[in-house]
């Protein structure tokens, strides 16, 4: 058979009109995407309306067969001439049905994935159709381009994310106003970026607006309306606001609960987000009660082994430290650290704030070397993952001098108070400390 190189035009046009109506779909829909990319089975199959994988891979095997697909090892792509000339000789209004099929699609795919690394494979094609959307003015190329902006928030490339993110407020505003969900979305993740970069009050004024219009346009009890009032909280926490970040979280909370029920696991989440808030203001009974729920509704969702479980346990050994049950912090920071190492991620930096906070019991106690051994695990994944001057690596410096010095953290708070004379590394480390935390006050 011919190579595809050599058809021309006509011959395409030809073989594409003497194939069933699926071929032609399968085609359109990936002459929309990346040349050259691995084709997403899982869009191929929604756009497509395609149930069985072993359905869909025997079409894309006879499109091999027919020179209009590739196929490097089990992938499959889609050679940029091909795209090309698809696009030349199909009817246009079924390109553009087919564009917005797709770029539906593929939102409503990625836009659930929490982890880069499941990102990763979509993330040309999402470009490659948000270009396309944009030149065509189809408002979800706008949910696109926010979900660009969201993969390069996860990957810490913050600037970028802030472009890619206006951007897709532009287009949305420009095709649906601002008054409309895909606006709203949008400025929910624009304000997560800048929460990121550390510009809370710029954040702080995105979740407002998000608030303002999703209770305008879905009305006050939407669960998207959840989703700002929870974002606006965690950002109020971070501006120490926290009587007003608690009556967002609480309206989050009062939101799921009336959409999803008691049980579901945005319930759960917002009782630990609250209880974290309530550890802030020194409310530990309240606080303890919140992460119990979240515990427990977190394992009746999940299992005993899902790093939201983790996280849970974590906070509820904060509680348990900070009112002095050191035992029982200890069994619950254990527990966080067990399902966090399960996960192999050598980098999780929950994973190191288990370590210290476990390490600080120890410290504590008089278990000297079991309490450098987990801080230095700590510090060497916090000094992987943050800049250099991070307080949580400031702050394992300290806790790691103070054991070779034979102190806790109470013997040095006790010599400050009393005036006596430091050791030159702590001394060393405390100014740094207090030199950044004046940086940042100034900011």
């Amino acid at each position: 058979m011919t190579a595809i190189q050599d058809t021309d035009k006509n011959s395409l046009k030809e073989l594409y009109n003497n194939v069933d109506p699926i071929y032609q779909t399968i085609l359109i829909v990936c002459s929309w995407l990346a040349p050259n990319e691995p084709l997403p089975i899982d869009l191929l199959k929604t756009v497509a309306k395609v149930e069985q994988e072993a359905e869909l891979i025997q079409k894309l095997n006879f499109l091999v067969s027919m020179n209009l697909l590739e196929k490097d090892g089990k992938e499959f792509v889609i050679p940029p001439k091909v795209g090309s000339l698809i696009q030349e000789i199909s009817d246009k209004n079924v390109l553009q049905e087919k564009l917005q099929a797709t770029s539906r699609a593929l939102h409503a795919i990625v836009h659930l994935l929490e982890k880069t690394a499941e990102y990763q494979p979509y993330v040309n094609h999402i470009e490659k159709l948000a270009q396309h959307g944009q030149i065509h003015k189809i408002a979800v190329s706008g949910l696109l381009f926010g979900l660009l902006g969201h993969y390069k928030l996860q990957i810490g490339e913050f600037e970028e994310a802030v472009k890619f993110i206006k951007r897709a407020l532009l287009i949305v505003e420009k095709i649906s106003g601002v008054e409309s969900a895909e606006h709203t979305e949008n400025m929910n993740n624009l304000g997560t970026a800048l929460h990121r970069m550390g510009r809370f009050e710029d954040a702080k004024k995105c979740f407002e607006q998000t608030i303002i219009i999703d209770k305008k346009i879905l009305g006050k009890k939407d669960p998207a309306v959840a989703i700002g009032h929870n974002n606006l909280g965690q950002v109020l926490i971070d501006m120490n606001s926290l009587e007003g970040a608690i009556i967002h979280l609480e309206k989050a909370l009062e939101i799921n609960i009336d959409n999803f029920g008691n049980e579901h696991y945005l319930v759960a989440s917002g009782h630990y987000n609250l209880g974290m808030a309530l550890i802030a203001i020194g409310d530990f009974p309240r606080a303890r009660a919140q992460l119990e729920l979240a515990l427990a509704k977190r394992k009746i969702n999940f299992g005993d082994h899902h790093h939201d479980v983790a996280e849970a346990h974590h906070g509820l050994g904060m509680i348990l430290q900070t009112v002095g049950n050191m035992s029982e912090a200890m069994e619950h920071y254990k527990e966080a650290i067990r399902i966090f190492e399960s996960k192999n991620d050598e980098s999780n930096l929950k994973l190191a704030a288990s370590y210290t906070n476990l390490g600080g019991v120890l410290h504590v106690e008089g278990k000297v070397d079991l309490a450098r051994s987990y801080y230095q695990k700590a510090l060497t994944i916090f000094q992987a993952g943050l800049p250099a001057d991070d307080k949580n690596i400031r702050d394992l410096r300290l806790q790691l001098q103070l054991i070779d010095h034979s102190m806790t953290m109470t013997d040095l708070l006790d010599k400050l108070e009393a005036g006596e004379e430091l050791p030159e590394e702590i001394l060393k480390i405390l100014e740094e400390s207090f030199a950044a935390d004046t940086t940042k006050k100034n900011k």
